[in-house]
């Protein structure tokens, strides 16, 4: 809706400049085409017919008002040619706008689309009757949800570069392991174990490379939805301005991943990116659903984990 309003008061601001311009072209056109050719005739009229002095005055109020003729002539000219411009300019940069804003509501239609979808792969995983289910491992089973929101992250969470990352992290003990050998060597990272990794090209050991610099321990220290550049913890990541070896992004942002029916944080969900552009505005929303998601899958599969170990 923001975004709407800015282009209708743009689109009012031209059509008032357009409306001024055209009221002051119609008054000079009037002098010039009217007014000031019959001044003229009258003049030479009066000069022809006159001697001395009298005729001299003429002469040079004749020049004068050809002078101002000119004038007003070369401002209906150019000027028409300068608000012609300055119209072209300010309507390709609205049509640019309103076209952005269209792409944005579409991707964003797209992206709801795709969290629907996942919340409903995640009742069809979770209300299986067996409690089997869970046995193929955390990540393993949390894939095929995440995978239809993640396989087009530059649609679903308004990603601007091939190489990014989605990360689940949780505090040790939150989520119980199953007989999977993956599920038991979890990476860990700081009092954190690395639950679910996506990436395109990034490899999850630069994420143990990092330790307390990884953006889940940041995040997970600050437990508040957050988005952070490079340029913002020079300390961390930069050295000379430039980017430290072991750094894998351009800017993460993270939301925490919480209890179930509880505002207490038990982990926190990351998103990575080489992207040198600002994340879309709605991207801690987006990720603040895919955290509701990964909420109930912890849940439903440490309750399925429970239920297999007493049967």
């Amino acid at each position: 809706m923001g975004m709407v309003k800015v282009g209708e008061a743009q689109w009012k601001s031209i059509k008032r400049s357009l409306l001024i311009a055209q009221l002051n072209r119609r008054w000079i056109l009037i002098f010039v085409g009217a007014i000031l050719p019959i001044l003229e005739s009258v003049l030479c009229n009066l000069y022809t017919s006159s001697t001395g002095q009298s005729a001299t005055a003429l002469g040079w109020s004749l020049i004068a008002i050809g002078l101002f003729h000119t004038v007003l002539f070369g401002l209906v000219l150019f000027g028409e040619n300068e608000n012609s411009s300055d119209f072209v300019t300010k309507s390709a940069e609205l049509e640019s706008q309103l076209k952005d804003t269209t792409d944005e509501l579409v991707r964003r239609s797209i992206a709801y689309r795709s969290f629907r979808a996942a919340f409903a792969k995640l009742n069809n995983e979770v209300c299986r009757i067996q409690n089997e289910w869970c046995q193929n491992g955390f990540a393993k089973e949390l894939e095929p949800i995440i995978a239809l929101i993640n396989n087009d992250a530059k649609t679903t969470l308004g990603v601007k570069h091939d190489v990014y990352t989605l990360e689940v992290f949780c505090d040790q003990g939150m989520v119980e392991a199953c007989r999977d050998a993956g599920d038991r060597a979890r990476m860990r990272v700081e009092q954190l174990e690395l639950l679910y990794f996506a990436s395109t090209r990034v490899p999850q050991t630069k994420i143990s490379v990092l330790g307390r610099r990884a953006p889940a321990a940041i995040a997970r220290h600050q437990d508040t939805p957050m988005t952070k550049t490079l340029a913002q913890a020079p300390e961390a990541y930069l050295e000379n301005g430039q980017p430290r070896d072991d750094v894998y992004f351009q800017q993460f942002a993270a939301v925490p991943i919480k209890f179930v029916c509880s505002d207490e944080s038990q982990g926190v969900l990351v998103l990575t990116s080489m992207q040198n552009e600002p994340f879309a505005s709605d991207v801690l929303d987006s990720l603040e659903f895919i955290a509701a998601i990964v909420t109930q899958f912890i849940s439903e599969y440490n309750a399925c984990i429970q239920d297999s170990r007493q049967t």
